[in-house]
């Protein structure tokens, strides 16, 4: 490799990019990631999310699985698109309301740090997100 290109060598399990520089010096790359707090079902915990799109809903396939019978199967995901988090509802029966604003059956809207995501009962508060330059 020549100088100025960086050299992947493998994801660990915390799903950090291990890169070197030509002359053997490592450093960690942050891959994009959202933290959720979660309220649902009478229990409350934080997930962090790496893969997108990530689907949300009560199927235990979903990525984030909400034990909530008032959250459809595929209820909504989150993506990264153009360097922003959204939030696409997945035509679901009761709907997702972002920040107190609803988000109109299958469409999307932006995401940020401190939104609070309402599905049935279920409440996702986003804590932190992380986009690496």
């Amino acid at each position: 490799m020549s100088g100025g290109f960086l050299k992947k060598l493998f994801f660990n399990e915390d799903e950090q990019v291990k890169i070197k520089k030509p002359g053997g010096k490592q450093r960690s790359k942050a891959v994009p990631t959202i933290e959720l707090d979660i309220k649902s079902n009478h229990s409350e915990y934080r997930v962090e999310v790496r893969t997108f799109p990530c689907v949300i809903g009560r199927n235990k396939q979903a990525h984030v699985f909400l034990e909530d019978v008032s959250v459809s199967r595929p209820h909504a995901s989150i993506d990264l698109i153009d360097g922003a988090f959204i939030i696409i509802d997945h035509n679901s029966e009761n709907g997702v309301i972002v920040s107190g604003a609803a988000v109109p059956s299958g469409h999307s809207r932006r995401i940020y740090e401190g939104d609070t995501i309402k599905m049935g009962r279920s409440e996702l508060f986003i804590n932190k997100i992380i986009i690496p330059n």
